[in-house]
Order: C-alpha cells, then sequence, then structure tokens
C-alpha cells in the first residue's frame, strides 16, 4: 500500500487564493470594458447632431448619415428584398381583435416566428 501523500495547507491556501484573484481579475476587467463603452457611448451622443442647428443643416447630413449607419450594421449594401413566404400558424380570437401567430423567412433559409 503506497503511503498518502498529503499537501501542506499554504498550497490549498494559494491555490484558492489565486483562483479568487483571477475570478476579481476578471470581474474588474469586464467592469472596466463596460465603463469604457459607457464613456465612448456618452461622448457620442453628446457630439451626436451637434452641427444640426437648422432643418435645412440635417437634410444635408442626413443621407451621409444613413448610408454610414448601414455601413456600421453591415448592410451596405442592403441585401435583395426576397419573398418572406409567411404562414399562420394559429389564431387567436379576441373580443375587439385577432391574434395570428405567424412564421416567416428573412433571408431564405431559417424560419422566424411570432
Amino acid at each position: 500500500m503506497k503511503p498518502k501523500t498529503t499537501r501542506p495547507v499554504c498550497v490549498d491556501f494559494l491555490l484558492s487564493t489565486f483562483h479568487l484573484m483571477a475570478q476579481e481579475a476578471a470581474a474588474q476587467r469586464d467592469e472596466m470594458a463596460a465603463n469604457q463603452l459607457k464613456r465612448i457611448a456618452a461622448e457620442v451622443s453628446a457630439r451626436c447632431l451637434s452641427d444640426n442647428r437648422t432643418l435645412d443643416d440635417w437634410k444635408e447630413q442626413r443621407s451621409g448619415l444613413r448610408r454610414l449607419l448601414l455601413e456600421m450594421l453591415g448592410l451596405d449594401p442592403l441585401p435583395a428584398r426576397t419573398p418572406l413566404k409567411v404562414r399562420i400558424t394559429g389564431q387567436l380570437e379576441r373580443d375587439a381583435y385577432r391574434l395570428e401567430k405567424i412564421a416567416f423567412q428573412s433571408p431564405p433559409g431559417p424560419t422566424y416566428s411570432g
């Protein structure tokens, strides 16, 4: 029979301390990232439309801002429109209205329901 080897208590303590420190560091990184995003969002919001003093200013910049937004969303150029292939999967009749449950495809392939 082999003799039972034991780790010194101090090794267990150190390992648990390192584990807790790693968790704390991860939480701090998450908090720092969230704070950075909040700061950037606040700066963008403060600058948002600051150059637009009149309706004419807005009309001049509107198409460029829309194009920029679509580009940031990965929608420039816009995808081709395709048939939605809507199916009514059920109905709920109420006194003042009717609720229809539907499923549709957009883009072709995946089906969404609601």
